[in-house]
């Protein structure tokens, strides 16, 4: 048997000296804020805006923690979203929030798929074409001029449609 030079006993107090000083300096477990399923559409003239993010910042009165936070969602083709704090489709923190809406532009949407018999494509669309003016783009990109706000409650959300003008 191998001696360091150590006593055994001495080697297990300074272990126990070590995991009590790491413990006791930063190894402090973040606690993530209780969320609620939050879902929406973004349309505008009644069709649904594709590929755009829904971001929701927290108002001024919100907890610390949730001040932090930024959650988000992305829209399908329909212009569908749900958004996601901390993994895809949680939702948000209960509390009011202000919306910005970013990525909006023209779109080209729909008709696509393999033509069945008869030249009719399978799994087509319509077409959807949308041209959102630049100055509605500019103004739902910021949460200070958007004029959304929304209240997340505890529980399951479904939102309004947020139609951009």
């Amino acid at each position: 048997m191998l001696r360091i030079g150590l006593p055994t006993t001495s080697i297990i107090w300074t272990a126990c000296l070590a995991v009590l000083i790491l413990s006791a300096t930063g190894c402090k477990k973040k606690t993530r804020l209780t969320v609620s399923p939050v879902h929406g559409r973004v349309t505008y003239n009644g069709q649904g805006v594709p590929r755009a993010t829904v971001i929701f910042q927290p108002v001024a009165d919100a907890s610390e923690g949730a001040k932090k936070l930024r959650p988000f969602g992305d829209t399908d083709d329909q212009g569908k979203f749900e958004m996601k704090t901390y993994v895809r489709g949680d939702g948000a923190p209960p509390g009011k929030y202000r919306v910005s809406i970013i990525g909006i532009g023209s779109f080209s949407t729909g008709g696509a798929g393999k033509d069945k018999p008869g030249g009719e494509p399978e799994n087509a669309s319509p077409v959807v074409n949308l041209n959102i003016p630049s100055a509605a783009a500019k103004k739902y990109g910021e949460a200070d001029t958007s004029g959304i706000e929304v209240t997340v409650q505890e529980g399951e959300n479904n939102l309004p449609p947020f139609e951009l003008k």
